[in-house]
């Protein structure tokens, strides 16, 4: 075997024994990473409501300090509306994005369904004040938007 084959070799020989090794000093495999287990469980909206044409509706929640950073928001949507189109779209945003909105500017959020008739959701939320934007301006039509939702920590 040349030289620069056998120094590849070694190289490639190694870098696996690093890897192995690193992973069983730093307790990184797969069946050693947890997630934190959710115990608390919350209803912030269980609501049918109409969202008409044009408009948009928001519904406020607040995450807790003591949710400590693992706070998620978990639940269903569905809408309907005309017989040709059924779409919203669902935003869950912080605060500071609802006045963004309400000025026709972007914002940000943590999730956003895109034009749909149903979705579930399973996002991340920081603590403090959010909103969920229930958005039916691009319609010429009223939707009727079925929402369940809970705040897990």
């Amino acid at each position: 075997m040349s030289k620069k084959k056998q120094l590849i070799a070694l190289f490639g020989v190694a870098i696996l024994a690093a890897s192995v090794g690193a992973s069983g000093i730093l307790g990184m495999s797969a069946r050693n990473i947890t997630t934190p287990t959710l115990g608390h469980f919350e209803t912030v909206i269980d609501e049918l409501m109409t969202v008409e044409a044009g408009t948009y509706q928001y519904r406020e929640f607040t995450v807790p300090a003591e949710a400590n950073g693992n706070a998620k928001i978990i639940g269903t949507f569905t809408s309907s509306g005309s017989s040709f189109d059924s779409d919203v779209v669902v935003t869950i945003a912080p605060e500071k994005s609802l006045t963004s909105l309400q000025e026709g500017k972007g914002f940000e959020a943590y999730y956003f369904s895109g034009k749909v008739s149903k979705g579930t959701i399973d996002a991340k939320v920081p603590e403090g004040k959010h909103y969920f934007i229930f958005d039916n301006r691009f319609n010429t039509s009223d939707k009727a938007v079925d929402a369940k939702f809970e705040l897990a920590y």
